[in-house]
C-alpha cells in the first residue's frame, strides 16, 4: 500500500525518471527466460526517493537562483526609481524657485512700467488738452487757444506752446497746449467747470448746426491712462462706483459720495473693484432672498423657500439680470405681473366695502427694484468726476 502510494504521487509530477534503455532489455530478458525473482520494494522506494529529493534539489536550486537574480533586478530597479524621484523633487524645487523669481521680476517689471509711466505723466504737469475743436492749420490753433483763454477768463499769456494731436478719421485730435505752471493749469480747469464753452463762442463762421457743440478742457494724459479711465469708466460708472475721474494724473473711483477714494493703475485694480462688487451685490440679494415671507411666491409659483435652497447661484443670476436691465433699460414682463388680494379691515365681511386691496408682488421683482433704486438713487458725475 505504501508503495502504490508513493507511486501515486510520483505519476502527479511534472518531472520523472526515465529507466536506460539496457535495464529494460535487461528486463525484458529475464521475463522471457521465465527467471521470475521478487522484487525487492523496499530498496526499490529508497531507489525513487533518492530520484525525487535529486531532482527536487536541482529544481530548487534553479529557483533560488532565479529568485536571486529577479530580487537583484528588483533592487537596481528600486534604486534608478529612487534616484528618479530624488531628481524630480530637485526639478520640482528648482521649477518652484523659478516661478519665484519670475513673479519677482514681473513685479520688479510692473514697478519699473509704473515708475516710467508716472515720471511720463509728470512731465505732462503744465500741459492740458481743448478738445472739441474741428481741425484747422497751425497758426489758427495758437489763435484759437487764446480765444478759449480769453471765453473762460484767464491769462492767455500763459500760453508757452500748443499743438494739434493725432486724431482718429472721424474725430480730429486734441491741442496739446503747454502753460508756464502747473497753477495756470488748474486755474484754466477749474474756470472751464464754471462756464461752458461752445464752438460758436471760438469760431466765427462755423455752421448754426455745429455752434453750439462743447469744448472741452481737461488735464493732458499719457496714452496708457487715456485707455485707463475709458476702460474704468466704461466698466465701472454708474454700475459699481458713482464717480471716475482723473486729478494729478491718477485714475480715481468712488462708489458713492461719503466711501473713500480708489485709485485705480491697471486693469487688474479694476476687475478687482468689480469682483468685489459682484461679491457683495451676490450676498445682499442672498440675505433679502433669507429675509423674505414664506407666503410669497415667483410669477412662475415657484415657493421662496425654493429659492432659498439655491442660495448663491440664484443670487448670482439676481446680479446678472439687474446688471442687464440696468445696461439694457428694459425689464422682464413677468416680473411685472402682481396678484391683487382683498384683505378685511373691519366691520362686515359680506360689505365690498369693509376690504382693501393688496398687490403680492414676485419676490426677486422686489429684489431687483430695491437694488435699481440704488443706482437711480446715484447723482450724476459732476464736471470734477469727468474730468
Amino acid at each position: 500500500m505504501e508503495l502504490r502510494g508513493m507511486l501515486k504521487n510520483i505519476s502527479r509530477r511534472s518531472s520523472f525518471i526515465t529507466p536506460d534503455k539496457d535495464i529494460e532489455d535487461d528486463e525484458s530478458e529475464n521475463e522471457i527466460t521465465g527467471n521470475h525473482q521478487l522484487i525487492d520494494a523496499k530498496k526499490l522506494a529508497r531507489d525513487i526517493c533518492r530520484e525525487v529529493q535529486k531532482t527536487f534539489r536541482e529544481e530548487f536550486c534553479n529557483l533560488e537562483s532565479t529568485l536571486e537574480f529577479l530580487s537583484e533586478q528588483l533592487t537596481t530597479m528600486e534604486q534608478a526609481i529612487n534616484k528618479q524621484d530624488s531628481k524630480i523633487k530637485d526639478l520640482e524645487h528648482k521649477n518652484q524657485e523659478l516661478s519665484n523669481k519670475n513673479k519677482n521680476l514681473e513685479l520688479k517689471i510692473d514697478a519699473l512700467e509704473q515708475v516710467f509711466k508716472n515720471f511720463e505723466q509728470k512731465s505732462l504737469t503744465n500741459m492740458l488738452e481743448i478738445s472739441g475743436l474741428p481741425e484747422i492749420s497751425q497758426k489758427d490753433v495758437k489763435k484759437n487757444v487764446e480765444t478759449v483763454a480769453v471765453s473762460i477768463n484767464v491769462n492767455e499769456k500763459d500760453v508757452q506752446s500748443s499743438q494739434r494731436l493725432p486724431g482718429t478719421k472721424n474725430k480730429p485730435g486734441s491741442i496739446l497746449v503747454e502753460l508756464k505752471s502747473k497753477i495756470s493749469q488748474e486755474q484754466w480747469i477749474e474756470s472751464s467747470k464754471k462756464k461752458t464753452i461752445t464752438l460758436g463762442q471760438v469760431l466765427q463762421d462755423i455752421p448754426k448746426e455745429e455752434a453750439e457743440n462743447r469744448i472741452f478742457i481737461r488735464e493732458a494724459l499719457i496714452k496708457y491712462q487715456k485707455t485707463l479711465l475709458y476702460e474704468a469708466k466704461s466698466r465701472l460708472l454708474n454700475k459699481v462706483c458713482q464717480y471716475v475721474w482723473c486729478k494729478n494724473g491718477k485714475i480715481c473711483a468712488r462708489k458713492t459720495g461719503t466711501s473713500k477714494i480708489i485709485y485705480i493703475r491697471n486693469n487688474q485694480d479694476i476687475c478687482s473693484i468689480e469682483k468685489e462688487y459682484s461679491t457683495q451685490i451676490n450676498r445682499s440679494i442672498a440675505n433679502l432672498l433669507k429675509s423674505s415671507k414664506k407666503s410669497t411666491r415667483c410669477p412662475d409659483n415657484i415657493k421662496i423657500s425654493d429659492i432659498r435652497i439655491a442660495g448663491q447661484d440664484v443670487a448670482s443670476s439676481i446680479a446678472d439680470l439687474i446688471n442687464c436691465s440696468v445696461k439694457t433699460g428694459l425689464y422682464p414682463d413677468d416680473l411685472q405681473v402682481g396678484s391683487v388680494r382683498p384683505i378685511h379691515k373691519k366691520g362686515k365681511r359680506n360689505a365690498y366695502t369693509n376690504y382693501r386691496p393688496i398687490t403680492l408682488l414676485s419676490t426677486i421683482d422686489k429684489i431687483v427694484e430695491k437694488h435699481i433704486l440704488i443706482f437711480l438713487s446715484w447723482k450724476q458725475p459732476t464736471r470734477e468726476s469727468d474730468d
